[in-house]
């Protein structure tokens, strides 16, 4: 009974080490509750391409050559509809779509695909070394193209011939003020095709530059001790050169529960556009918009986000009329955002999602199911064997009693348990209707008040002193009368082996080494095998408490002459 005890002890003390450690609860070990880990969602990585989000590649049953076919289906970004492309990837592995702007590939181990026209041709490409995000992939001249970090700033590579090649360095702002850039810092680049036309924004320090087309040269003609700008000839000025900022630099740094970053270029209206997401440390992200007028960059429009969200994605379409913005929430829950002519407003795009935190919640039950499942069977078990093999009577001086069995035992400590569940669970039940779980579980995770916080530690506090009072009056009939409402349905009763009453320091006694005889309610192995293998059918709690569990009706028997 102690060795099955312990996996739960030892995890109750690990967890209550990291609280003390970390100062802190929810812990971030606790799936979907404690820390901001990201779940992440569907919508997260998944390819945009024409307004639809290439979520799943569906193997069908294997041929009789042994490849497959996979079905292809897509979210649409404002409906959140699951549609088929009506396209089918035959192939012995799977396949992963890419995106270039509005050509669409299909990528395999052995074989790629491109659609074109709704029809999939075959086409030899590969994996871009670097595996770009979907904000660094573009077309350069009509050909897939993606910037990356390099040793002296950014490159641009291409997908040539069957290869990815034709490395060019890409010119960034030298210097705007008292700034300047190094190509050693933190920095990140998002290059948007618009038709024929590449924009580019410069993300580094706090700041975000933008330049419509690339200015290029050969990765070989720039060193890494040259001047400070990652195209040294092109920016002999020392200026920027095309480059326009959108934004100085905000005086409160970044909030710590974003990634590294929270400034995003869009296209908006066929013109380009940027977004700043800010926090006011109360969960509610506020959402910035600017526009380029001319040569300088307004500010046009705010949006508040969703309590919780922490994490944002921005893709826009290929034609530049409008962007979409995916804002997910530390628990997995994504809204999607149109920004169009119609201004900017929430679309049904994440609608068919399930929420990734909730999902996960039924696997962590799954052991603690077996085990218990595993209980009850050695239980039903052990009970066959005591009805054939061992004898129920019991006496003390004069008088003999007969001894409950195993099955009116279980079936009372379930008619006790049911009590105490169903109505607590129906106590909190009715004083939570309507209450928003997801929100309490986001401002847990972040860290901030909100109002569902005081609500669950009210409802928490009453539902504690509800709990402490019908346990501690089931201990009080219990040592009065050993009675419990399971026991007075099943006709049992709690008694000392001298037949008496136990006591109130008995039966609480008694009730507290259950949890080592249920560990801790996973697994009845302990106490079931304890009442096979005693004389007096005595679970580990009767053993030390002195007690036993008799039938009423036998109570009036008397030893035989």
């Amino acid at each position: 009974a102690l060795v099955m005890s312990a996996p739960p002890c030892l995890i109750a003390v690990q967890l209550g080490t990291i609280a003390y450690r970390l100062r802190q609860w929810p812990l971030p070990p606790i799936p979907g509750v404690g820390g901001t880990g990201q779940w992440g969602g569907l919508l997260s990585n998944a390819a945009f391409w024409r307004d639809q989000f290439i979520t799943g590649i569906v193997a069908q049953p294997p041929r009789t050559d042994g490849a497959y076919d996979w079905k292809v289906s897509a979210i649409n970004a404002e409906s959140g509809v699951i549609t088929d492309l009506g396209v089918t990837l035959s192939g012995h592995s799977g396949f992963q779509p890419m995106n270039f702007a509005d050509r669409l590939w299909f990528i395999g181990n052995t074989e790629s695909f491109e659609l074109v026209d709704g029809v999939l041709r075959p086409a030899s490409f590969a994996y871009a070394p670097a595996w770009p995000t979907d904000d660094q992939r573009f077309l350069l001249n009509g050909e897939a193209a993606h910037v990356s970090r390099s040793p002296t700033g950014f490159s641009v590579t291409t997908f040539h011939d069957g290869k990815w090649g034709n490395d060019s360095e890409l010119a960034v702002p030298a210097t705007l003020g008292d700034w300047t850039f190094h190509y050693q810092r933190g920095a990140w680049i998002t290059a948007l095709s618009h038709g024929d036309r590449v924009h580019v924004f410069l993300h580094t320090e706090g700041r975000l530059f933008h330049r419509e087309g690339l200015e290029l040269q050969e990765a070989d003609a720039a060193t890494a001790d040259a001047a400070v700008s990652a195209l040294r000839p092109a920016n002999f000025d020392g200026q920027t050169r095309g480059w326009s900022l959108v934004r100085e630099k905000p005086n409160a740094p970044p909030p710590k529960a974003y990634s590294h970053r929270n400034m995003f270029g869009l296209l908006y209206e066929g013109q380009p556009a940027a977004l700043y997401i800010e926090d006011n440390r109360d969960g509610y992200p506020v959402g910035y918009f600017y526009r380029l007028d001319g040569s300088t960059w307004t500010e046009f429009a705010t949006q508040t986000f969703p309590f919780g969200s922490t994490e944002f994605r921005v893709v826009s379409r290929h034609d530049g009329r409008s962007s979409y913005i995916l804002a997910m929430t530390t628990t997995g829950t994504t809204h999607v955002y149109a920004v169009d002519a119609t201004g900017i407003r929430a679309t049904n795009g994440g609608s068919s999602l399930p929420n990734p935190a909730l999902n996960e919640f039924p696997v962590y039950a799954i052991v603690p199911a077996f085990i218990l499942v595993l209980g009850i069977l050695i239980g039903l078990g052990t009970w066959c064997l005591m009805w054939w093999y061992t004898k129920p009577d019991y006496g003390f001086g004069v008088q003999t009693v007969k001894l409950a069995s195993l099955g009116r035992r279980g079936l009372a400590r379930l008619i006790d348990l049911a009590l105490i569940v169903f109505s607590t669970a129906g106590l909190g039940w009715a004083m939570t209707i309507g209450f928003d779980w997801l929100s309490l579980v986001e401002a847990l995770n972040l860290h901030v008040d909100h109002p569902t916080i005081p609500i669950a530690t009210r409802v928490a506090s009453i539902l504690a002193l509800w709990l402490a009072f019908i346990v501690f009056s089931l201990l009080v009939v219990q040592a009065r009368w050993g009675l419990t409402p399971g026991k007075w349905l099943c006709g049992l009763r709690t008694l000392r082996t001298t037949l008496k009453p136990c006591g109130f320091a008995r039966s609480l006694v008694r009730e507290v080494v259950l949890a080592v005889d249920a560990c801790h309610f996973l697994c009845w192995t302990p106490g079931i095998l304890s009442i096979a293998f005693t004389d007096c059918r005595q679970r580990l709690g009767d053993l030390v408490t002195d007690t036993l569990v008799v039938e009423v009706r036998s109570l009036s028997r008397r030893m035989p002459a």
